[in-house]
């Protein structure tokens, strides 16, 4: 007796498709028309092909060893270390740069979330991250989805990016490159950037501020290729709050 198939209906698409939707999706932005008249899809095929095919494709990335996020070798440090040293004589031991990152997101619908969202430099309802950014575009410490009201810094602590770079610190010596927004006090690890240095006259110093600040502008390329590979991040988010 030939027994009856009850794996439901058979896939509009096969899987390289799907990765295709997927990859066509994260590269664009705006509305998903386009994708229907691309895929020959139904809007609500779409969105159900987006879905599963983003759910696989994260469960793959999460056994990937070179897609992980994860703590560099003693080597690899030693080899950033020498990159910003080729570059950047006056910065000694330093290796990293961090910046944060704002995404517009739809005003939630209670007051308490309204407030939580909110920017006010950015004037916009948002969700911060912090990413922590190798010489090589390698990130190497994130914090992300985080309500968009709170300071760079706070987040830094209450994600313990700080912890994290100091343990860093103390295993391999790498310092960081941090703007105005994060606090090094009794932070040895961190080197704050400055356009304007306090002895302007002093030349050693002033060279050593330029660099800095060249430095960690790396952070915002960093920012800058990931927006501009993915410009989706730019469209306003759901919010569910």
């Amino acid at each position: 007796m030939k027994r009856k198939d009850t794996s439901g209906r058979r896939r509009l698409i096969n899987g390289e498709d799907c990765l295709g939707l997927v990859l066509v999706w994260s590269r664009t932005r705006g509305r998903l028309t386009f994708l229907q008249v691309i895929f020959g899809l139904s809007r609500t095929g779409i969105e159900t092909y987006l879905r599963f095919g983003k759910r696989i494709l994260i469960n793959l990335l999460s056994r990937d060893l070179n897609s992980k996020i994860g703590v560099p070798s003693r080597s690899r440090v030693e080899a950033y270390k020498q990159a910003v040293r080729d570059k950047h004589p006056a910065l000694e031991d330093v290796g990293l740069s961090i910046d944060g990152l704002r995404l517009s997101s739809e005003a939630p619908g209670s007051f308490v979330g309204q407030n939580n969202y909110y920017n006010g430099w950015k004037h916009n309802h948002c969700i911060a991250s912090i990413f922590v950014f190798a010489p090589d575009g390698t990130v190497i410490y994130m914090v992300t989805n985080c309500a968009g009201s709170q300071h760079d810094s706070t987040l830094a602590d209450l994600g313990c990016i700080y912890e994290k770079l100091r343990a860093l610190y103390e295993d391999t010596g790498v310092k960081c490159c941090v703007d105005s927004t994060f606090s090094t006090k009794n932070r040895p690890y961190l080197i704050k950037s400055a356009q304007s240095p306090e002895n302007p006259e002093d030349e050693t110093n002033k060279r050593f501020c330029e660099q800095a600040t060249s430095m960690r502008q790396s952070a915002e390329w960093g920012m800058r290729l990931l927006q501009s590979s993915f410009p989706r991040m730019k469209d306003r988010m759901m919010c569910g709050v």
